[in-house]
């Protein structure tokens, strides 16, 4: 009869697996945007600048003093 065999010890880590987290609706966010002054729709906003998808306008963003951020 043979000997029990020894028990493995894993030198690494498990992997941590990802966790499903719930985010709030893009469109629920989007409605506060502001409009397109040609035609109305509502626009993209970036960090410095706002977009209209519909006609392709770009309008800048300035801050409290008037300079374009």
């Amino acid at each position: 009869m043979g000997k029990k065999r020894k028990k493995k010890i894993y030198t690494t880590l498990k992997k941590i697996k990802h966790k499903h987290v719930n985010k709030p609706l893009n469109i629920i966010s989007s409605i506060n945007n502001p409009r397109c002054l040609s035609c109305n729709n509502r626009v993209a906003v970036h960090h410095h600048r706002f977009t209209c998808t519909c006609c392709g306008v770009s309008y800048l963003k300035k801050d409290i003093n008037g300079d374009l951020v």
